[in-house]
């Protein structure tokens, strides 16, 4: 599909001279000609010398010395070139489009004047071969605000970015706060198909930010950000991400029972069954190893208890796959049960996705203070939802004596005495009993 209007493509750039050729080979590559690419360029490496290969007059690029955040660079294209586009893509230095990028982006904007769309991409390494592929599958409100959410690659009507005042400036999730604020004007259109490369290498921008756990925890300061401009144009992310949490806790118990039942020849020759619990603990292995912060990084005692437990669960499925492979090979027996698992660990992982956001949101809509946070259920779902919480912002919970046998091993929880007096966060993410309220005698409230 080709169009008299010309399809704008943005790209910030800034030290990625390494990768930038490849990229801007990409777009002339494009089966769909009619596009111009304007490069908003504040390197200090050679990309300026890179850039002076390409003479095509559809490539624009601009070098200035002062540094500037992606989001200054695109609105500086977009007030400069906005009216004249219908469409814009906001794209990167170190990533590879596919010949039909435009063509299949425009095709997919021209649905509504307000649009946006996204597509699958595969993965790249630093050195360019190819590791995976990311479907991205549809976007709905609880999705957009977990901490899997939508950004790069995405293309947009120049319309809506006036619409939206453009892009945040000096914000790290520049990508995710313009789609976020999309949300209640625009319609969002899924292309499913990897059309894009996306590279993954040591000096990314996530990785200059410190990492995933800390771009995801500047995604939780953004959403918290995002509340009240979200409640005016009439939409509540906080109760859409509890919908979602309560209809995935019953997907994974779903899928346990079903393990259950596809497993019950290799039960039926176990000395002692295991039960539904015993299923959800195995998700526990694949947990990776904490990096404890503030006093438990001194807490060698915890640390220890820690993967004292790990080493406990893994010993439980060691001794369930020999249990069930007396009458079976052994190998087939462990790859039937990792498949099982990480089944369930798939779902998991998205309630991870879900919960987090939700929870951190619940707490802060109620003036919730980390000092006064108390979970009132040990079971492994509110434990491991408020580890990873932890993990993101440092935020520390208090048990009670009566509830510490199953919780001393986690690095996050204190064991304190419940005190009526103080106005503490009661948090439980349990299955059927997911709530967050403010406890002070009879005082309670909650968030959905």
């Amino acid at each position: 599909m080709q169009s008299d209007a010309t399809f704008l493509l943005i790209m910030p750039s800034y030290n990625q001279a390494h990768y930038i050729a490849s990229a801007v080979e990409s777009v002339l590559t494009q089966d769909d000609p009619n596009w111009v690419l304007w490069i908003v360029d504040n390197s200090s490496d050679t990309t300026p010398e890179v850039m002076k290969q390409f003479i095509d007059s559809r490539v624009h690029f601009v070098h200035i010395s002062q540094r500037m955040d992606p989001g200054t660079c695109l609105n500086w294209v977009l007030e400069r070139e906005g009216h004249r586009h219908r469409d814009f893509s906001y794209i990167h230095t170190d990533n590879l489009l596919r010949a039909d990028y435009i063509r299949s982006m425009r095709s997919a904007l021209s649905v509504a004047e307000n649009c946006i769309a996204y597509c699958d991409m595969r993965t790249l390494n630093a050195q360019g071969q190819l590791t995976g592929v990311f479907r991205r599958g549809t976007f709905d409100l609880a999705r957009l605000f977990s901490l899997s959410p939508l950004g790069v690659p995405f293309s947009a009507t120049t319309c809506l970015a006036r619409a939206l005042g453009g892009f945040n400036q000096r914000d790290v999730a520049d990508d995710v706060v313009f789609c976020l604020r999309a949300w209640p004007l625009s319609q969002f259109v899924y292309i499913p198909d990897a059309i894009m490369d996306y590279r993954l290498h040591d000096s990314s921008r996530t990785e200059s930010h410190g990492g995933a756990m800390e771009i995801n925890r500047s995604f939780l300061d953004t959403y918290h950000r995002l509340l009240s401009e979200m409640s005016q144009r009439g939409v509540d992310p906080v109760q859409a991400l509890y919908s979602r949490l309560q209809r995935l806790q019953s997907d994974i118990e779903m899928a346990l029972e079903d393990i259950w039942y596809r497993e019950r020849e290799l039960t039926a020759l176990m000395t002692q069954a295991p039960s539904l619990q015993t299923f959800v603990d195995l998700q526990l292995i694949d947990l990776p190893q904490h990096a404890p912060s503030g006093d438990a990084r001194q807490n060698s005692s915890t640390e220890t208890g820690w993967l004292r437990l790990k080493g406990k669960v893994r010993k439980r499925l060691r001794r369930w796959i020999k249990q069930g492979s007396s009458n079976q090979d052994s190998t087939q027996a462990a790859l039937h049960a990792r498949v099982s698992r990480h089944s369930v660990w798939a779902l998991s992982v998205q309630l991870c996705d879900h919960a987090v956001p939700w929870l951190y949101l619940s707490i802060k809509q109620l003036g919730g203070q980390p000092e006064f946070l108390r979970i009132t259920s040990t079971d492994i779902c509110t434990l491991w939802i408020t580890y990873v919480l932890h993990r993101m912002c440092g935020w520390r919970f208090k048990v009670a004596p009566t509830l510490a046998m199953d919780a001393t091993k986690w690095p996050h929880i204190d064991v304190s005495p419940e005190n009526a007096d103080a106005k503490q966060t009661l948090i439980s993410l349990a299955p059927g009993q997911v709530q967050v309220r403010i406890g002070n005698g009879d005082d309670t409230r909650h968030p959905c």
